[in-house]
């Protein structure tokens, strides 16, 4: 191609995608094109300094083959379906966030146990997922997911955890949401999910002035003594093997939430419908019902009382 040519629209997709946003491989191909988080990297500096992640959690993250290196200091996590197949990938970083142009969102899953979990902590992104295990004290009896939403494809994962999960004893799902209104509606869904598949629900929400599990988690290693701040190792691998260790019970920084989600998604829906009718009653205007339209009493009706 001559020096002053302009380039086809074969040879001109990568050079034209956005930032951080290769459009031109699948999502598994994307994936297996960058490194993994190494130390001192700047996807490390990101999310151990910026989003105040341990360097423990992002060490097993990075291990579970679920935590990436993207380009201008972003991280990329891997969307997985059910035969561990990435499927798309989440990408976040300090001037950047966004979903592979050609993925599909599925769940962003972290396991830190090596047994079968009895536990489901739904969040709503990687890192409130993250964040929530450090909080928590790294669990090893809980797999940590994060559903960008609630498409056909988070369902249908969501759905295959729990049908697993119902067959061990125990099982709880952790609605872990956050708290703004959409969070609540993405709550009420996964507890309509749980009662479904016959497991128990709780609700977690973070500490009231907190909008996310990372806002919690920043405000905690902020108050925390300065030597606390300090990373418990300066090689990966030291990490793994210290987070491997046994650990006694964290309890956790949150309370279960009694609430009859149930009950809430009955009401949601009711509003819905209330809604609904209301804005067609608005749009017809007023309107005479004739004397013997259902739910309306007839004094012509036979064996009325005056």
């Amino acid at each position: 191609m001559a020096a002053n040519e302009p380039d086809s629209p074969a040879t001109s997709t990568a050079a034209r995608a956005p930032e951080g946003r290769p459009a031109t491989l699948p999502p598994e191909l994307q994936w297996t094109t960058h490194s993994q988080v190494a130390e001192g990297s700047a996807a490390w500096t990101y999310l151990t300094r910026e989003r105040a992640l341990s360097p423990a959690i992002v060490a097993a993250a990075t291990q579970a083959d679920v935590l990436r290196e993207g380009p201008q200091g972003s991280a990329w996590f891997a969307h997985r379906d059910g035969d561990d197949r990435v499927t798309g990938i989440e990408m976040r970083g300090p001037s950047y966030r966004g979903f592979s142009a050609d993925g599909s969102k599925s769940l962003f899953r972290l396991q830190l146990g090596r047994e079968a979990p009895t536990r489901l902590a739904v969040t709503k992104a990687p890192i409130d997922a993250m964040s929530l295990a450090v909080l928590e004290g790294m669990r090893k009896d809980t797999l940590y997911v994060a559903a960008a939403g609630m498409g056909p494809g988070t369902i249908a994962a969501l759905e295959q955890e729990l049908k697993e999960m119902a067959k061990r004893p125990g099982t709880v799902l952790v609605a872990a949401t956050g708290s703004d209104p959409a969070a609540h509606g993405y709550a009420a869904r996964l507890a309509e999910m749980g009662e479904t598949a016959r497991v128990a629900v709780q609700r977690a929400v973070p500490a009231a002035g907190r909008k996310d599990w990372n806002d919690a988690l920043k405000a905690q290693t902020q108050a925390a003594p300065r030597s606390a701040r300090r990373r418990s190792s300066p090689v990966i691998t030291t990490i793994v093997k210290a987070m491997q260790r046994p650990r006694s019970a964290t309890p956790p920084p949150w309370s279960p939430v009694p609430v009859a989600m149930a009950s809430r998604v009955q009401a949601l829906e009711t509003q819905d419908a209330l809604r609904a009718a209301t804005a067609m009653a608005q749009q017809r205007g007023p309107e005479k019902r004739r004397p013997d339209e259902p739910g309306m009493p007839s004094s012509a009706s036979p064996g009325a009382r005056p």
